[in-house]
């Protein structure tokens, strides 16, 4: 528990500490017994200048820089035309990561979808939208008109455990399905303009289940 100095503290420095120690008691109260531990730093004074109040950052055993920080910036709203209390963070995913994986938790095993591939640039077109129709869709990034290209871009796909490769060409569109193996298709002229041009079309190009 923080205590009130008094004597020789400016009132400013004063309403200050007693803010810090009702967020202290507020604090307490809230953290789960034995999982958490509070510590205080009155000499941080880095960071950016848009905080106004107490600055944070949150860390774990397992790696040594913060999980997350931030901190309360109540003037930074009002520079965007409202005046708004605000209190804000960052996550750093990669040492979430790195904690993670340090407790042994499994990582995660994303499963269907397609692996879109054939010019760079209508392929980077085709695999945003079906991103945006909810598809899981993984770009192909690597030079078109490698020998086995078909066998390369299958065996890729099974290594991100997706279904479908599709090849997208300024003329034809073709598919193969990689699990399970087997069905085929393509598109050409005026029904390729069809299938892209048609909203919700897109998902035509995801396998059956």
């Amino acid at each position: 528990r923080a205590r009130k100095l008094v004597g020789g503290v400016a009132p400013e420095a004063r309403r200050a500490l007693d803010e810090l120690e009702t967020l202290i008691e507020r604090l307490g109260s809230c953290l789960p017994d034995g999982h958490a531990r509070l510590s205080i730093d009155l000499g941080e004074v880095r960071g950016f200048q848009y905080y106004t109040g107490t600055r944070f950052a949150a860390y774990a055993g397992e790696v040594g820089g913060a999980l997350a920080s931030g901190g309360r910036y109540d003037r930074l709203i009002e520079r965007f035309g409202r005046p708004a209390r605000a209190t804000g963070f960052a996550v750093d995913v990669d040492r979430v990561g790195e904690v993670l994986k340090a407790r042994g938790a499994p990582a995660p095993e994303p499963s269907g979808g397609l692996l879109v591939g054939g010019d760079p640039v209508l392929a980077a077109r085709l695999a945003a939208r079906l991103r945006a129709s909810g598809l899981r869709a993984v770009l192909d990034l690597d030079e078109a008109g490698a020998r086995d290209q078909d066998g390369r871009l299958k065996e890729r796909a099974r290594r991100f455990r997706l279904e479908r490769v599709v090849l997208a060409g300024r003329d034809r569109l073709r598919w193969f399905d990689v699990e399970p193996p087997g069905a085929k298709g393509s598109l050409q002229g005026a029904a390729l303009k069809k299938l892209l041009a048609k909203d919700g079309a897109l998902d035509a190009l995801v396998p059956p289940r």
